[in-house]
């Protein structure tokens, strides 16, 4: 107990969390107490699907993030949402608009056959003529239309994004690499304002306190977060 860092008389933060509970102390982070929702199942896949829909019953399709993107209006020109994970989450499903998932800017190039790399262009007119001529289709394969033309318009804005000098000082590990290349994209101002960024390993049921990976894990999301912030 004489390690907690205090929040009031009855609570206190792992230490690992040391960098969070400054913005604590300084009135800049709010902490909600035992979020939850009735009847939970300890299903893993019923449990990531209730919070990520926001529906305790399980039933919903969309994500709440996307259900709010749809409310927000019309889709805009380029994304206003990014997934930053190798694939989209559940969480932005069903915003009827074009959402990105990536961890690097890198992964936007356009593949050509490094044998005929003089024949770039031509395959390049050619994926943005089928997207473009599917763009009215209706159904998939005007989704499809819609987000392989949604690619490729990042793979351009992608290749004139400047560099960008981080001031925070963030943690080794893939969370702290997402969250520079959150900064980087906010930076840039290309319309991004929602990012979706993941953090996993707490799933380590009666092993908690074994090597310490909790709370390396619970220092790495408060590092993150201090060094965005």
């Amino acid at each position: 107990q004489g390690t907690l860092l205090p929040l009031s008389v009855e609570l206190g933060m792992n230490p690992a969390l040391a960098a969070l509970h400054g913005h604590f102390q300084a009135g800049r982070l709010a902490v909600c107490q035992g979020c939850s929702y009735p009847d939970p199942s300890f299903s893993h896949e019923d449990s990531q699907r209730v919070w990520n829909t926001g529906d305790p019953t399980g039933l919903s399709a969309d994500g709440w993030m996307g259900r709010f993107l749809a409310q927000a209006g019309p889709p805009p020109d380029s994304p206003c949402a990014v997934s930053v994970m190798s694939s989209l989450s559940m969480l932005m499903s069903g915003s009827g608009a074009f959402v990105p998932a990536f961890t690097d800017v890198d992964d936007f190039s356009f593949p050509y056959d490094y044998d005929h790399w003089s024949d770039k262009d031509n395959r390049l007119a050619a994926y943005q003529a089928m997207s473009a001529g599917l763009g009215g289709a209706g159904g998939d394969l005007q989704v499809m239309a819609e987000t392989s033309g949604g690619i490729l318009d990042l793979m351009d804005t992608f290749s004139t994004l400047p560099d960008f000098t981080h001031v925070g000082a963030y943690p080794d590990s893939s969370l702290g690499e997402r969250m520079q290349l959150v900064a980087r994209l906010m930076a840039a101002d290309l319309g991004m304002r929602y990012f979706h960024v993941a953090q996993g390993g707490f799933d380590d049921h009666s092993d908690q306190n074994q090597d310490n990976g909790h709370a390396e894990n619970l220092a790495k999301v408060s590092q993150a977060v201090s060094a965005l912030y």
